[in-house]
Parts: structure tokens; C-alpha cells; sequence
């Protein structure tokens, strides 16, 4: 609308002058005549875009004015729901503070009780963390423990298969020990049978030879029957005895070998005296009466290994001869200890210290005796040399009841020096 009114004031403009110019400018108003003609088209073009434009506004106008109007009643009802809402929360917090007098004086009522309840569920619950402290300790302990345990479990276990393996790897020298034991312990049973029948015969009065000479009234020389050959050697002694009534047997004295013939062996009477203590395995009589082992039987310096004396024969008196009843060629001798018509086994161990291996064999074999090649249960007598294996042969034959001698000691026991 301005530009439309500015298009006609500049008309009116126009016209005035056009009235009250001169004639002159009447030529010069035509020529802007058209100027302000084609202005006014333009003008006129410009006022009827302006007013599609304000149309097409007014509509849009319009459009927004009923927009705005639903914006205004749904503005009103949020109002009036906005105050239905304070109206309610008026009403809930005059509720609240009803229910909360009424709440507060029942809180009063129970609040003693609700005390003591919190003050148990306090001391309860102290005594559960204090029941569940000493639990998880006891716990943690048995955990140490437990691994302590399975620790000495592995030990163990590793240890029993260790053992295992050692024992499996033993059983067969375990095996062949036990039998050897077994073999022993037989052949020292059968040792021990016959030491028992030994013992038995001890004080019985056997014969075994007689005497065949007596010497002069003013010595205590006699000889015997038996020599070398049969199995009587040098130091060995006799019981004298003659025969009365068929069956009574009469103690004379008793007689000391001390020299051995091939068949023969001289003897001496011996004083009156108290008998020292006796082998109980060969017979040997001790030449003093506080010796306590036997010089025969065993070699060493370990008692444990050496056979004791029999103590309980020491002080037993030998008889004096009877002026009346002297000893005579024709009594009988015995020796529980000696064997009559068998012949000696020996065996031999270490190395020889006269004469060689072969030459001993030789020497037994020719004075009737028999050389074993080991320590037996048939065995008499061990001959011992040097060495260091002569141990094992002495142990065996302390285990087994078989007399040992020295070398030269076998020489005398034929009644002969080493070198004869």
C-alpha cells in the first residue's frame, strides 16, 4: 500500500505542474511524461506483486492465528490440569502429614522395644562376624595344615616308591639270603643235636682204647692203643677206668697225650689236682683255672666269637692214685670227645704258612685224614693260614661248632713238627 500511494502523490505531482507550467515545459513534461509512465508501470507492477504477496501472508496470517488459538485452549487446559494437580498434592500432603502424626506417635510407642530388637540384632550380629573371624582363622589353618599334609603325602608317596623299588630290586639277594639262612640254621641245628649228645656223654665212661704199657714205679709214664691214625692227637686227655663185677666201672686218675705215634701214643699220669674249666665243643681243659675260652675253637680277640669254657666241671678233683689200685696195662681210657674208627675231616683256609696247599692235602690224606673243600657240618677241624679271606671261614666255623687250629697245630696233632 506505501508504494501504491507514492505512485499517485508522484501522479498528482505531475499533474500540477503539468497545469500551472508554461508551454515550454509542456514539451519537456511529455518527454518525462513517458518516463514517469513507464515508472508508473513499473510501480504499478511492483504494488500488484505486493499485494499477492500480502494475500498469500494473509492467508499464512490466518493459518497461524487458528494454530495459535489450539496453542491458547491446550495452554488452558495445562492450566486448569496444572491446578487440579496442586489440588491433589494439597490434598496427598494434608494425607502425608495425618498419616505421619498418627505414624509418629506409634513409633513412639514400639520405639523401646524396636531398641532392645536393634540392640540383640546388634550384638547377634557382632557375635556372627566374631563367629565368622574365628572360622575363617580356623579355616586358614586347616588350609596350612592341609597343605602341610599333602605336601608330607607326596613326601611320602615318593619315599614308599623309593623303598618299593629298593625292596623289589632286594627281593632276590633277600630270597637267597633267607635259604642260606635256612641251610645254616639246619646245619646248626644238627651241630647243636650232637653237642647235646656230647654233653649227655660227658661224665659216661666209654671205652675207647686201653692202656698197653706202664712205666717204673718212679715215673707217671704210660702209652695207650691209640695214635695219629686214629684221630688222637697231642694234649688230649683220657679217663683211666677198670671194669668190675661185668658192669661196674671204677674211676682210676686220668692220663695227658704228649706224644702221638702212627698207632701208639705216651702219656703222663696227672698229679691229683682240681680240674680247670673244659671246652664244651672239643674237650680241651684249660691249663689255668681262671682261663675263660678255648684256645682250639675259636681265633680273635671278640669274646662273642670265641667259645666260652664250661665253668661248672672247674674244681671237680681229680682222684690221687690208690697205692693198692695203682693204674695197669689192661685199663680201659675214655673220651666222651673222641670218635674211634672215624676218620678226621679237615678243611683249610687262608694261605699256608710252612708248607704249600698241596703238600697240607697231601700230609692229611697220608695220616688218614680227609680235607674238605669247605667249612661242612661233617667237619672236625678248621687248619687256618693267613689272609683276608679267612674270616669268612672262622665265622662259619664258629657258627657250626668246628674246632679251629693253626698250621703248626696240625703237625703236632699227628704228633710231628712242621718240618718232619
Amino acid at each position: 500500500m506505501p508504494e501504491r500511494n507514492t505512485a499517485l502523490l508522484a501522479a498528482t505531482i505531475v499533474f500540477v505542474f503539468l497545469a500551472s507550467g508554461s508551454s515550454g515545459a509542456l514539451f519537456v513534461l511529455m518527454l518525462e511524461k513517458d518516463e514517469y509512465t513507464g515508472a508508473f508501470n513499473s510501480e504499478a507492477a511492483r504494488a500488484e506483486a505486493v499485494k499477492k504477496e500480502t494475500a498469500r501472508r494473509n492467508v499464512e496470517l490466518n493459518g497461524d492465528a487458528s494454530s495459535v488459538r489450539g496453542y491458547v485452549r491446550e495452554l488452558e487446559e495445562l492450566k486448569q490440569n496444572i491446578a487440579n494437580l496442586d489440588q491433589r498434592l494439597a490434598d496427598n500432603k494434608r494425607r502425608e502429614n495425618e498419616a505421619k502424626n498418627a505414624a509418629t506417635g506409634t513409633i513412639d510407642q514400639v520405639q523401646p522395644a524396636t531398641s532392645q530388637v536393634f540392640n540383640s540384632i546388634q550384638r547377634g550380629f557382632a557375635d556372627i562376624q566374631e563367629e565368622r573371624r574365628m572360622m575363617k582363622t580356623a579355616e586358614d589353618a586347616f588350609n596350612r595344615e592341609k597343605a602341610t599334609l599333602l605336601r608330607e603325602i607326596d613326601r611320602v608317596k615318593r619315599e614308599l616308591k623309593r623303598k618299593k623299588e629298593e625292596n623289589e630290586s632286594d627281593i632276590a639277594t633277600i630270597q637267597g639270603e633267607i635259604a642260606r639262612v635256612q641251610t645254616d640254621l639246619s646245619e646248626v641245628n644238627d651241630k647243636l643235636k650232637i653237642l647235646r649228645e656230647k654233653r649227655e656223654l660227658a661224665d659216661v665212661l666209654e671205652e675207647d682204647g686201653q692202656i698197653i704199657q706202664v712205666g717204673s714205679s718212679d715215673t707217671n709214664y704210660v702209652a695207650i692203643d691209640l695214635g695219629w691214625a686214629d684221630g688222637v692227637r697231642k694234649g688230649m686227655k683220657f679217663d683211666v677206668f677198670e671194669v668190675r663185677g661185668g658192669d661196674t666201672k671204677f674211676r682210676k686218675g686220668q692220663i695227658d697225650i704228649t706224644k702221638v705215634h702212627a698207632h701208639s701214643s705216651d702219656a703222663n699220669i696227672l698229679p691229683p689236682k682240681r680240674r680247670n674249666p673244659i671246652c664244651p665243643q672239643c674237650g680241651w681243659e684249660a691249663y689255668k683255672p681262671d682261663m675263660r675260652y678255648c684256645i682250639y675253637c675259636a681265633l680273635g680277640d671278640n669274646n662273642d666269637e670265641i667259645q666260652p669254657l664250661d665253668e661248672k666241671v672247674s674244681g671237680i678233683l681229680i682222684k690221687p692214685q690208690d697205692p693198692f689200685n695203682p693204674i695197669v696195662r689192661g685199663d680201659k681210657i675214655s673220651n666222651s670227645f673222641y670218635y674211634k674208627g672215624r676218620k678226621v675231616h679237615f678243611a683249610y683256609a687262608g694261605e699256608p704258612v710252612v708248607r704249600s696247599r698241596r703238600e697240607i692235602e697231601l700230609y692229611i690224606k697220608e695220616n688218614g685224614g680227609i680235607l674238605d673243600d669247605e667249612v661242612k657240618l661233617e667237619t672236625d677241624y678248621l687248619v687256618v693260614g693267613t689272609g683276608v679271606h679267612v674270616k669268612e671261614a672262622l665265622d662259619k666255623a664258629r657258627r657250626l661248632g668246628v674246632k679251629v687250629m693253626q698250621e703248626l697245630e696240625l703237625y703236632q696233632f699227628f704228633g710231628k713238627e712242621g718240618n718232619d
